[in-house]
C-alpha cells in the first residue's frame, strides 16, 4: 500500500500488508483507511482468507501504520460483518473501529448484541482497550462514527434515529441525541458525522441534506 502525494502525486511511502493476522493468513490488499488529523498514523482492515463469521464470510484484521515505519505496528483480528464498517484514528494512535468481536466458543453460536459494536484498540499493543456493544436497542451496528481528539470524545451514528457522544478514555456515554432522521442503508455511506473544529457543533450528513447539532456545554 502507498501513500501519495496528492498534489504532486509522488509516492511518500510504502505501507507493507501483514502476511498473517493471529494464526491466519491475510489477504493481498487493504480497505476502509482511517488517516490520523496530524498524518502520521493510518489504520485499515485487511481481510483474512479463512472465513470466520456465521455468514460465511471472510474475517478481517485492524491493522495499524505510522508513516516513516518499515512493518505494522499491530494487527489484531476480528469478525467481518458487511459493507458499513467504520474505522477511525485520533493523533495518538488510538483505533476505533466498528467490529464483530472474534469469539473464542464459536461452537455456542453468536450473540450480535454481545459480539458486534464499536472496539477501542491500545495505540502501543493493538489489544482491546474497551468494547461498546451495540445493545438491543439499537437498529444495526453504529453506521458512522468520529472522533473529536481535542476533547476526547467521540460521536457514534446508529442507522435509526441516534447518535451517542461517549468518551474516548473508556467509552462511557456522555449524551445521546435522538436525530428524528431514519436513514436508508441506500441512501448515504461512508463518512457521516464529524465534529467541528472548535468542538461545538456536530455535523450529521443523511438522506436529504446535512443536520448541525449544538455541542455547546458538553464535555
Amino acid at each position: 500500500m502507498e501513500l501519495v502525494d496528492p498534489q504532486t502525486g509522488r509516492r511518500l511511502s510504502v505501507l507493507p500488508l501483514p502476511k498473517q493476522i493471529g494464526k491466519e493468513k491475510a489477504g493481498a490488499r487493504a480497505h476502509q483507511l482511517a488517516l490520523s488529523p496530524n498524518g502520521q498514523w493510518i489504520a485499515g482492515r485487511v481481510p483474512l482468507q479463512k472465513v470466520t463469521g456465521h455468514y460465511a464470510e471472510p474475517g478481517a484484521g485492524i491493522v495499524l501504520w505510522k508513516r516513516g515505519e518499515k512493518a505494522a505496528r499491530w494487527a489484531f483480528p476480528v469478525r467481518e460483518h458487511g459493507s458499513f464498517n467504520t474505522i477511525s484514528v485520533a493523533d495518538d494512535g488510538t483505533v476505533l473501529a466498528t467490529v464483530e468481536k472474534v469469539e473464542k466458543d464459536s461452537a455456542r453460536g453468536y450473540d450480535d448484541s454481545k459480539s458486534r459494536g464499536v472496539l477501542c484498540f491500545d495505540a502501543i499493543t493493538g489489544q482491546e482497550r474497551w468494547f461498546v456493544p451495540q445493545g438491543r436497542t439499537k437498529n444495526g451496528l453504529a453506521s458512522s462514527l468520529a472522533i473529536d481528539p481535542p476533547r476526547n470524545r467521540f460521536a457514534l451514528r446508529y442507522w435509526d434515529r441516534q447518535i451517542e457522544l461517549r468518551r474516548l478514555t473508556d467509552g462511557s456515554l456522555i449524551t445521546e441525541i435522538d436525530t428524528r432522521q431514519k436513514v436508508s442503508n441506500s441512501g448515504v455511506s461512508g463518512e457521516r458525522v464529524r465534529f467541528a473544529d472548535d468542538g461545538k457543533t456536530l455535523y450529521d450528513r443523511h438522506v436529504g441534506g446535512i443536520a448541525l447539532w449544538s455541542l455547546a456545554g458538553l464535555k
